[in-house]
């Protein structure tokens, strides 16, 4: 019983809010379905950025790292208004 205790629990799946990704540097690699943990854990991943070119490069980024649309979500919105729509 102790030991069931003090083992480290599995984590079943992870979300993830960037409200200025930017060009994704957190958010694809944590998305990629070249990633070691992709089958492992469940990693889901909402990537923001106002600036329009940064977003476009967040989209190319994604794409080309294999981030599908199941784990990586991609917006084009204020932080603040992007902050307001994850918690509705």
């Amino acid at each position: 019983d102790h030991q069931n205790q003090t083992s480290p629990t599995s984590i079943r799946e992870c979300i993830v809010a960037d409200a200025m990704a930017g060009v994704g540097p957190f958010a694809v690699p944590l998305t990629s379905a070249l990633a070691p943990h992709y089958h492992e854990t469940p990693i889901f991943c909402h990537a923001n950025d106002l600036n329009p070119i940064s977003f476009q490069y967040l989209q190319k980024n994604a794409k080309l790292n294999k981030c599908f649309q199941g784990r990586l979500e991609m917006y084009n919105l204020d932080g603040r208004e992007f902050i307001h729509n994850m918690n509705q």
